[in-house]
């Protein structure tokens, strides 16, 4: 989920009508550093599915992130769980 820093991210948001909601420990990592995931991947699957419970709970129906490879890992988990909610970039937002 995007989190704007100042009002004025929020009022942009408010603009374009996209609706925020908040999702708890939004700064926690998604577990894909790299080679992190490779070497850890335990580990890196647990901080996985702890995010995507984390997004599945707000209900909201897309979650967007700025980094490729947090968009692959988020939505590739979200694909393997079925979920409803997709990954998106933050480009994909604003051109809609």
């Amino acid at each position: 989920m995007w989190r704007p820093r100042s009002r004025s991210g929020s009022s942009a948001c408010a603009a374009t009508g996209v609706e925020l909601r908040p999702l708890s420990e939004a700064m926690e990592c998604c577990g894909f550093g790299g080679m992190f995931a490779i070497r850890n991947a335990d580990v890196s699957t647990a901080m996985l599915a702890e995010k995507l419970r984390r997004v599945e709970e707000t209900g909201a129906g897309v979650v967007c992130a700025c980094d490729a490879s947090c968009l692959l890992h988020i939505g590739g988990g979200l694909e393997r769980r079925r979920s409803p909610v997709r990954a998106v970039h933050l480009a994909e937002v604003l051109a809609s």
